[in-house]
């Protein structure tokens, strides 16, 4: 399933919207799309639950020269038919004003999600149109698999080769390279040069 982050919804400091959809919140992400309802029936037939588990979510958002290009993907999601109230204690960590009062909501949620550094987004999707949710085509969907399989193959590599090339130091210390999931670090780095603070808390502390 195809969603659009929503390119005109910002929160202070006009920071868009992918923030909070790939914000980790003790381990889980919470999605929001602008919709009424998610057609789950499109997904898994005669299913009659208020949501389905396992799904493959790409996230997608407009660049200024036109098309549709992947931003970040949730795996194993759980997609609900209708908007849920994201828990009391999250909100409270989000900052936005009036006009983002429906970043109170969410309708997919995952585990596992990874977000894709804006100068590598160059996976465009077509077909998509001007349609918020997409459930896509044979042909989209096995290069879109293929991408995420090429793009987590590159990552294992870099992280093999740093693995590899890492010499242990003298006396009872040596580098420890730990995989974690993918780019939430790079992520955090980012907003940290843009802004000088967390744009969630507003802390400086950098640490």
């Amino acid at each position: 399933m195809i969603c659009k982050l929503m390119d005109g919804s910002y929160i202070k400091d006009n920071v868009g919207h992918e923030v909070y959809n790939f914000a980790n919140y003790d381990g889980n992400y919470y999605g929001y799309v602008e919709t009424s309802s998610i057609n789950i029936n499109r997904i898994v037939k005669s299913n009659e639950n208020e949501y389905i588990d396992n799904v493959l979510v790409i996230w997608v958002a407009s660049k200024k020269t036109g098309g549709q290009y992947i931003v970040g993907w949730y795996k194993n999601a759980k997609v609900y038919k209708a908007m849920k109230k994201i828990p009391k204690d999250i909100i409270k960590q989000r900052i936005y004003d009036e006009r983002c009062s429906h970043l109170d909501n969410y309708i997919i949620t995952t585990q596992n999600a990874t977000l894709v550094e804006p100068h590598s987004r160059n996976m465009i999707i077509k077909g998509m149109g001007q349609s918020n949710i997409w459930y896509g085509n044979p042909e989209t969907n096995k290069k879109v698999i293929e991408y995420i399989e090429n793009f987590e193959k590159d990552i294992e590599c870099e992280i093999d080769r740093i693995s590899n090339g890492t010499q242990p130091l003298e006396g009872q210390e040596q580098y420890t390279i730990v995989k974690t999931r993918v780019n939430q670090g790079k992520f955090r780095d980012i907003l940290l040069d843009k802004y000088g603070k967390c744009c969630l808390c507003s802390l400086e502390n950098k640490n």
